[in-house]
C-alpha cells in the first residue's frame, strides 16, 4: 500500500450489493478484497483500497445505490410523497399518479438527484390528484434528453376485477 493509498473495510448483505461495491471500485480505480472475519453470523467484509476521495466518493455512491429508485407519489391517498424504493432499480423515478404511473429512466446517473429535485419541486402535496395527461408534459420539459420516460396508465380492468 502506499502513502497515497487508504483502506476502508465495509459489511456487506449480499453478492449483489458485494458486486454493486466492486464496480464503483472498478470505476473509481480502487482495488476491493474479501476479508475474512469470523463472526457468529454469516457476514461478509470486504477491504476497499485506494485514495482517501476516491473511497469516500466510492462509499457515498454504494450507500446511495442501494437505497434503490426514487418514487413520488401523487396519488389523492399517499401516505408519503416522496421516498426511496430498493425495488425499483437506482437510475429510475417512478411517479406515482392518479390514473396511471409514469417512469422516468435518467440516462446520466451523476444527474440523477438533479433530476429528481427538479422534478419534486415541480410538483407538490398541492398536486394530489394529478393525472398522466397534465404531468408528462412537465415531466419531459423538465428531463428533457437526460432520461426517457414512459407512461403506464392504470388498469380499469383491474381496478372493476377487484370491486
Amino acid at each position: 500500500m502506499t502513502e497515497e493509498e487508504t483502506q476502508q473495510i465495509v459489511q456487506v448483505h449480499d453478492e449483489q450489493d458485494k458486486q454493486l461495491l466492486v464496480d464503483l471500485a472498478g470505476e473509481c480505480g480502487a482495488r476491493v478484497k474479501d476479508v475474512h472475519v469470523r463472526t457468529l453470523d454469516l457476514v461478509t467484509f470486504v477491504e476497499i483500497i485506494g485514495g482517501v476521495t476516491v473511497l469516500r466518493l466510492i462509499i457515498e455512491r454504494w450507500q446511495d445505490r442501494r437505497q434503490g429508485g426514487q418514487v413520488i407519489d401523487l396519488r389523492a391517498d399517499a401516505k408519503k410523497i416522496v421516498y426511496r424504493d430498493r425495488g425499483l432499480l437506482f437510475g429510475y423515478v417512478l411517479m406515482m399518479l392518479a390514473d396511471g404511473r409514469v417512469e422516468v429512466q435518467v440516462n446520466d446517473r451523476d444527474r440523477l438527484s438533479e433530476i429528481v429535485d427538479r422534478l419534486v419541486a415541480a410538483f407538490s402535496k398541492s398536486d394530489a390528484g394529478t393525472t398522466v395527461d397534465k404531468a408528462v408534459p412537465i415531466v419531459q420539459a423538465l428531463v428533457g434528453r437526460d432520461a426517457q420516460v414512459r407512461i403506464e396508465p392504470s388498469d380499469p380492468t383491474a381496478e372493476n376485477a377487484n370491486s
